[in-house]
C-alpha cells in the first residue's frame, strides 16, 4: 500500500460523514490530479506515450473514452491502422506525425500532456484505473475551489481505508479532525488554535462557523467538550498528534514526526511566558498615562482661593 500523499481542498470533506466512500473517491481523483503538475513531461514524451496506447486500441486492450477518442482522431488524421497493427514498434515517424498533430492542435497537446502526468502520478502512487475518470473529476473540482482555500494533504493508504471498509461515525471524525488540524498546520512544525477552528475544518470549513448558521445535529454533538476532547485524545493515541495546554487559551498542537511534545511544551510556555510579560508591559504603559494624565490635570487645575 502507498504511503505517499495527496493535497485537496478542504471544502471536499463535507459530505465524508454521509458518502464516505463517493467522497475519499473523489478526494483520490483531485488529489492525482494535482500530484500529477509536479511531474515534467515533454511533447516527444507525450507524443510516444499516447502512441503506446493507440496500439492498445489496435490489438484490442480495453481502454478509456478520452484515449480511444484520441485514437480514433489519429486513426483517421493517418491512416496507418495496418501498419500499427503490423508492425508494432514506434519509431520517430509516427512520433513526428504525433508532434505536427500537436502543432496543429495544441489544446489537444495539453490534453495529452495531461494525460501522461496523470498516467505516471497513478503509477508512482499505485493507483489503477481510467485516466478519463481521475481527468473529468480532477478538472471538475478544480473549477470548485473557493479562494484561500485550505489544502491539507492525506495518504493514499487512509483513502484506500476509508474507501474500502465501512467506518464507524467516530472513525470517519477522527480522520476529519486529523485533516482539519493538519490543515490548520500547514508547513508550520507547531500552532496554537482552539477546538472551535478544528469543528469548523472537521466538517469542510476554513474559518470558524458563523454563529447565527443553523448547526447540523453532527456538529451540534462534536462541538460539545465531551465528544470533541474524546475525539482529540483518539488523535493523540493513535495518529501521531501531540497537544499542549496548560492555564491557556486554546492549545498549542503538532502532528507526526515534526516536535516531540516536550519541545511542543517548551514552545508553548515560552509563548506564554513572553504574552504574560507584554501583558505586564502594557498594563504598566496603562497605569503610568493614567498617573501622567492625573498629575497633569492636578497642575492646570486653578485653585480656589477664599474671599
Amino acid at each position: 500500500m502507498s504511503s505517499k500523499y495527496v493535497q485537496f481542498p478542504l471544502f471536499m470533506v463535507k459530505d465524508f460523514f454521509a458518502h464516505p466512500y463517493k467522497t475519499a473517491d473523489e478526494i483520490m481523483s483531485y488529489g492525482t490530479c494535482h500530484y500529477a503538475e509536479r511531474i515534467s513531461c515533454t511533447p516527444g514524451e507525450a507524443a510516444f506515450y499516447i502512441l503506446e496506447h493507440v496500439q492498445q486500441i489496435k490489438l484490442g486492450y480495453k481502454i478509456d473514452e478520452y484515449l480511444l477518442n484520441c485514437g480514433n482522431k489519429i486513426i483517421n488524421e493517418f491512416h496507418y491502422v495496418a501498419y500499427l497493427f503490423c508492425y508494432p514498434e514506434i519509431t520517430h515517424v509516427e512520433i513526428n506525425e504525433m508532434l505536427g498533430l500537436f502543432e496543429a492542435d495544441p489544446d489537444f497537446e495539453e490534453k495529452a500532456l495531461q494525460y501522461m502526468r496523470v498516467g505516471k502520478a497513478m503509477e508512482e502512487l499505485g493507483l489503477s484505473g481510467g485516466h478519463d475518470r481521475t481527468i473529468r473529476e480532477g478538472n471538475r473540482l478544480k473549477n470548485l475551489i473557493p479562494k484561500k482555500e485550505p489544502m491539507p494533504m492525506v495518504s493514499i493508504q487512509h483513502l484506500f481505508d476509508y474507501r474500502k471498509h465501512d467506518k464507524s461515525e467516530f472513525e470517519i471524525a477522527q480522520l476529519l479532525a486529523y485533516l482539519a488540524i493538519r490543515s490548520i498546520l500547514g508547513v508550520k512544525p507547531y500552532v496554537r488554535t482552539n477546538k472551535a477552528l478544528i469543528l469548523s475544518r472537521t466538517f469542510g470549513y476554513s474559518k470558524k462557523l458563523p454563529a447565527d448558521v443553523e448547526r447540523t445535529p453532527l456538529q451540534k454533538k462534536y462541538a460539545t467538550r465531551y465528544h470533541m476532547d474524546k475525539v482529540l485524545s483518539q488523535l493523540e493515541f493513535n495518529w501521531g498528534v501531540k497537544i499542549y495546554g496548560h492555564h491557556m487559551r486554546g492549545f498549542y498542537v503538532t502532528a507526526g514526526s515534526k516536535m516531540t511534545l516536550d519541545e511542543l511544551a517548551i514552545k508553548a510556555e515560552a509563548s506564554k511566558k513572553k504574552n504574560l510579560l507584554a501583558d505586564l508591559k502594557n498594563r504598566k504603559a496603562t497605569a503610568r498615562n493614567r498617573a501622567e494624565q492625573q498629575l497633569n490635570n492636578n497642575i492646570t487645575t486653578p485653585t480656589t482661593t477664599a474671599s
